[in-house]
């Protein structure tokens, strides 16, 4: 979510969508929200002074985020996380194709507070697959982190 969204803003915006992101399973969303790749603002910062850093920081990124893209949207079903692509367009959410799938019985979800963001790790034990990345912070979020079960 965005730094200026109120939580009543936050609940709003995932109540319209969440029609968005369940026609793409046939389980039920239990929660979801909108991440992107660890390093963002700080690329962003570096691009203006040293571009060649920028491009450096988001390589680090996009590796630590285990090749998914800058921004990819979670969703959490009973036996599922599912990683997607996703578009903001005027008329809401556009929920794309599914990047990755991991069973939840063998994920593995930690969650820290950043300065600007919260940092997520995923790690599954089935498959030895770790991804690290960012989302906002607020009410919704530390409500996605309980349903997806992500430890302190």
């Amino acid at each position: 979510m965005q730094f200026s969204i109120s939580p009543e803003q936050q609940k709003q915006y995932v109540e319209a969508n969440q029609p968005r992101v369940q026609e793409k399973t046939d389980e039920p969303v239990l929660a979801w929200s909108l991440f992107h790749r660890t390093g963002s603002y700080g690329a962003l910062a570096a691009s203006h002074v040293l571009p060649i850093a920028a491009t450096v920081i988001n390589l680090i990124g996009k590796k630590r985020a285990g090749g998914l893209p800058q921004r990819f949207l979670l969703a959490v079903t009973p036996t599922k996380v599912r990683a997607y692509k996703f578009a903001q367009r005027r008329s809401g959410l556009r929920v794309g194709d599914e990047l990755a799938v991991w069973d939840r019985a063998e994920l593995r979800v930690t969650a820290t507070e950043a300065a600007l963001t919260m940092r997520v790790t995923l790690e599954s034990a089935a498959d030895a697959e770790r991804v690290v990345c960012d989302t906002g912070k607020g009410d919704y979020t530390d409500g996605f982190l309980r349903v997806i079960g992500a430890t302190a």
